[in-house]
C-alpha cells in the first residue's frame, strides 16, 4: 500500500447529513487535524454525520483518539454518528484498541444515510475522557 497522506471530503448528501470521506492514512496528529478540522467545519443544523473509511489504508493509536474525539463531539451535538465502509484493517486495529463495539457502523453509505436522526433510535456510542493537559 502507498503511504497516501489523508486526505478528506466533506459533502452534504442529504438534508440534515453530512458525509466525510477519508482516503489515505489516519496516522499521527497532522492527520488527526486534518480529520478534526473537517469534522469541525461542519456547521449547524446536522443530525447525521457518516464517516466512510472504505479507502482509509491505515491508522495508528493517535487516529482512534481522533475517531474517538469525533465520537464525543458527535454526542454533545446530539448528532448521530456512523462509520461505514471499515476494511479488515481498519476493522482489526479498532477491534484490537478494544472500541470497535462503541462505534455504530452501517454496512453501506446509503444505508447509514437513512438512518433516523440521534434519539429518534438505538445507536452506539463511546464515552471517553480527555486526558489532563
Amino acid at each position: 500500500m502507498s503511504a497516501l497522506p489523508l486526505h478528506v471530503e466533506v459533502r452534504n448528501p442529504a438534508a440534515g447529513a453530512a458525509l466525510l470521506s477519508l482516503r489515505g492514512r489516519l496516522v499521527g496528529p497532522l492527520a488527526g487535524r486534518s480529520l478534526l478540522d473537517g469534522a469541525d467545519g461542519l456547521g449547524p443544523g446536522l443530525d447525521r454525520v457518516v464517516i466512510d473509511l472504505n479507502d482509509l489504508e491505515f491508522m495508528d493509536c493517535a487516529g482512534v483518539g481522533t475517531l474517538a474525539q469525533i465520537a464525543c463531539a458527535s454526542r454533545s451535538a446530539n448528532r448521530r454518528l456512523v462509520f461505514t465502509g471499515m476494511n479488515g484493517r481498519v476493522r482489526q486495529i479498532l477491534e484490537t484498541a478494544g472500541i470497535l463495539g462503541s462505534f455504530e457502523h452501517a454496512d453501506s453509505t446509503e444505508a447509514a444515510l437513512s438512518l433516523p436522526p440521534q434519539g429518534a433510535g438505538d445507536t452506539a456510542h463511546i464515552a471517553m475522557n480527555r486526558p489532563a493537559r
